[in-house]
């Protein structure tokens, strides 16, 4: 009888523990998580730009509708103004080619098909610029790699400004202060920038000659062109400002914070066009007023370098504005010379 008894205790002892350790197991695995990856699709129909860091130098793009994965939130929030609409996110890492690049998610969706992306546009632009200038090797790869044949020079001869085939050299350098390898994109003539855009035409372009080439805020600036008058006004807070000399003569220069640029027709409603929030010893500068896209409005390029280890180039076109916008960023590059 005790043989028994001591049998039946052993069985609900053994049986007992293997519950036991059964339902430890199944409670381990209800807590487990799995991190799911955050797909996103691109909704910017001109593409979007990628960065080596949160704001930094462009050194790629994506194309509209394209699918990416977030890896990385880097708690940078920015709210950008884009032609009126404000676009307000985080800069958020994804990957390309196995590198760590950084976006603005503003212009990323959940679903391929959001309203926001299928919104048309005049025509698909994806338009890319880049400067005679010097652009710095990162892994591996450089910017001035991008131009080929196919893209075009915005070059200025006796007087006049033509649109013709890219005529350039590349050779390699050096930056002493960043210790990184360059590749520098000399031109051959009296080029303004490299633009690619399929919907350019090579030939003579139409341009506007301008005194003012620097607006400070309570100031204007004009252009007649078809029978249309164009006026460009600047606001914003004035920190300071004085008159210095420069290789154009006598200019005033201001220091300025919250600056912001409108453009309007025939003296009709304003669009906002540019707005930048502070600068670091430099200001916004006019360098082109003609028609580019050959639409008989007027284009804009201006040079909009944040800080004086920047140079950094805006085209704003006619012919990709929406009925309820005069001119549209069309392209811009940033380069970083910063140590």
């Amino acid at each position: 009888m005790k043989k028994i008894i001591c049998v039946i205790l052993m069985i609900q002892f053994f049986s007992c523990k293997n519950e036991t350790t059964k339902d430890a197991f199944n409670t381990g695995n209800s807590e487990k998580t799995i991190q799911k990856l955050e797909e996103k699709f691109v909704t910017a129909k001109s593409g979007l730009n990628y960065r080596k860091q949160p704001k930094g130098e462009i050194i790629g793009k994506l194309e509209y509708g394209k699918k990416v994965v977030v890896t990385e939130h880097t708690n940078i929030v920015e709210t950008i103004n884009d032609n009126n609409d404000l676009k307000k996110g985080e800069w958020v890492g994804i990957i390309v080619d196995n590198k760590t690049v950084y976006i603005f998610d503003g212009y990323l969706s959940n679903d391929k098909d959001d309203d926001n992306a299928n919104e048309d546009l005049k025509h698909n632009n994806t338009a890319e610029i880049l400067l005679p200038f010097e652009y710095r090797d990162w892994e591996d790869k450089n910017p001035a790699d991008k131009i080929d044949k196919n893209w075009l020079a915005l070059y200025q001869k006796e007087g006049k400004y033509y649109l013709d085939k890219a005529n350039y050299t590349i050779k390699r350098g050096y930056s002493p202060c960043s210790g990184d390898s360059t590749k520098i994109i000399e031109a051959k003539n009296k080029t303004l920038l490299f633009i690619n855009d399929t919907n350019l035409k090579s030939g003579e372009i139409t341009s506007i000659n301008f005194d003012k080439n620097k607006i400070c805020p309570l100031e204007q600036t004009s252009f007649q062109y078809h029978n249309i008058q164009y006026k460009i006004r600047a606001e914003g807070d004035i920190i300071s400002s004085e008159n210095v000399h420069t290789d154009n003569g006598l200019e005033r220069y201001c220091e300025v914070e919250n600056y912001r640029l409108y453009i309007s027709i025939n003296n009709n409603i304003e669009s906002l066009f540019l707005e930048e929030t502070t600068f670091n010893d430099t200001f916004v500068e006019l360098l082109f007023v003609g028609d580019l896209d050959s639409d008989g409005r007027l284009d804009f390029i201006f040079e909009a370098n944040r800080h004086y280890e920047e140079e950094r180039v805006i085209v704003y076109l006619s012919s990709i504005a929406n009925k309820e916008e005069i001119i549209k960023k069309a392209a811009e590059v940033a380069i970083q010379f910063d140590c």
